[in-house]
Parts: structure tokens; C-alpha cells; sequence
């Protein structure tokens, strides 16, 4: 989901003073993302940026004054000036030059389990490489799965939880999430019920001016447990690292209803989404 990247981007581009502009093939920023955190996050960084979507870029040129994109939308072939250009289309894994050596064959990225081992049993492939979970913090924990396995003589004494794995973007505002999302869940047959808090009526929002959020919880109905969390605006980069927690521990609406968080943070909204859930 490498489009972050460029969102980002023109976050951080707009609060130096450049004049940006985002070209987006799709209709909302982040596709693949949560349905709220993509409207989200395409309405208010739209109010800074100019925001361009359902455009598909169709080349990139040297003109008189600069670089020149040519773009197709709404059937028309359109153009627009820039002084640089930033593409953020996506990332693939790359194989190592002579990994062939292993007895791995084909391309692109290596097939994994859990356990971080590959269809060779000698070879490990964490991180990048393996394109399951393409964060320096993802790759972080997979190095130490990958490490205490083969410490272990191949045994199978740690795995990767690529479920609890949090994702954020630090465009301002930001939004961050960890799990399922309420359509992927529907969609897998899961039973879930999704509970939600806003910004509106949060203490520390409020004190900083930035109410414009939420916090949304998916529960699995059956049993109460945590499957994933969705989170936009004021510290959702922060906050979603207790939830991450939560799902990796498999934590119930009980006990995310019983715990105190400190005031006044935004904390105090996963407490108070938990509340919420109706089994």
C-alpha cells in the first residue's frame, strides 16, 4: 500500500510552502484502506493540497518550463506543469542477485509461513522480500521470528502475527489502523459488530482545536474479541499501539471496557468505543 508514501509526501511538501498537487488513478486517497479512513483522509487533505483523482497518469516529459504529466480523466487528455515529480505507485519485492543458489527459483517476492521459513528449509526470508507486510517494523519483529527459529535448529518456537500488525500514515491529519476492517470481515463471513467514538466530544481534540476524528473498533460478535481498529486525526499514529496490542493479544470488549486510560488523551476513546459493544 505503498500510496502513503506520496500522501505523505504532500503533506509534509505543503507545510514547507510548495505548491502540491496529487494525482490519484483511483477515487479516494489509500486505496485497499478502511472506506472511513479513505474518505477521510481524501476530504481533509484535499482542503491543502489540490486533489486530483480518478486521473491515470499516462507520461512524464521534459517541457520548456519543467517536467510535464500527461494524465487521462473523464475522457479527456489533460496536462500539468511541475518542477519534480514523485511517484508512489507501489513497491515490489526484489530478489538478491544469486539467490537461485538456495534452490529458490521464479521471482519476486518468497512465499513464507509464520515461522518466517521459505519452501527451503534452510532459508529464512523476513521483511520486504517475502511483500506480506512491507514496514521497517514489521520487518523488525520478522528478523527476531526469523532468528529465534533458526537458533532453534529449524524448530518452530516463534512466529509472526502479521494480524496485529499496526499501519499508520503520517500525513496531517493522520489515520492508522491494526486488523480487519468492518467490509474485509463481512466479506470473510466473519460476525462482527463495529462500535465508534468521535473526536467531537474528546477532552484533549478539543483542547488542541482537532476534533475532526474517530476511533472504530471491530469486534467478533461470537466472543467479544478485538479483530481490528481504525483510527483518524489527533495522535492515531500513538493510539493505535495499544489496539495493535489488543488484537495480537486477542483482548475482549470486556477488558478494553474495564481498563483505565489516563485523561486527558485520546486513549480514553478506545475505553469509551469499547463501551459500546453489543454482542
Amino acid at each position: 500500500m505503498a500510496p502513503y508514501i506520496g500522501a505523505e509526501s504532500a503533506s509534509m511538501l505543503d507545510h514547507l510552502g510548495v505548491k502540491t498537487t496529487i494525482l490519484e488513478a483511483t477515487g479516494e486517497l489509500m486505496p485497499g484502506a478502511d472506506p472511513d479512513l479513505r474518505t477521510y483522509l481524501t476530504r481533509c487533505l484535499g482542503r491543502r493540497v489540490d486533489l486530483i483523482c480518478d486521473a491515470l497518469v499516462t507520461g512524464i516529459t521534459q517541457g520548456a518550463g519543467g517536467l510535464r504529466l500527461s494524465y487521462r480523466r473523464d475522457g479527456q487528455d489533460l496536462t500539468l506543469e511541475a518542477d519534480a515529480v514523485l511517484m508512489a505507485t507501489g513497491r515490489e519485492s526484489v530478489r538478491p542477485e544469486g539467490i537461485g543458489a538456495t534452490g529458490l527459483s521464479g521471482s519476486g517476492a518468497i512465499m513464507v509461513d509464520t515461522t518466517m521459513g521459505s519452501a527451503i528449509d534452510h532459508v529464512y526470508a523476513p521483511g520486504d522480500i517475502n511483500g506480506r507486510s512491507m514496514l521497517f517494523h514489521s520487518a523488525v519483529r520478522q528478523s527476531m521470528v526469523a532468528a529465534h527459529n533458526i537458533l532453534a535448529g529449524g524448530q518452530p518456537v516463534d512466529r509472526m502475527n502479521f494480524h496485529g500488525v499496526p499501519y499508520t500514515v503520517f500525513t496531517e491529519p493522520e489515520i492508522a489502523w491494526v486488523g480487519i476492517d468492518q467490509p474485509a470481515a463481512l466479506a470473510a463471513g466473519l460476525p462482527v459488530a463495529t462500535t465508534r467514538y468521535d473526536y467531537l466530544t474528546d477532552s484533549r481534540a478539543q483542547i488542541y482545536g482537532e476534533t475532526d476524528g474517530f476511533i472504530k473498533l471491530v469486534f467478533d460478535t461470537s466472543n467479544g474479541v478485538l479483530l481490528g481498529a481504525q483510527i483518524a486525526g489527533l495522535d492515531a499514529a500513538q493510539v493505535i499501539a495499544p489496539l495493535a496490542l489488543a488484537v495480537h493479544a486477542g483482548t475482549t470488549a470486556t477488558t478494553l471496557t474495564e481498563m483505565v486510560f489516563p485523561h486527558p488523551m485520546i486513549t480514553e476513546g478506545i475505553n469509551k468505543a469499547a463501551r459500546q459493544f453489543r454482542p
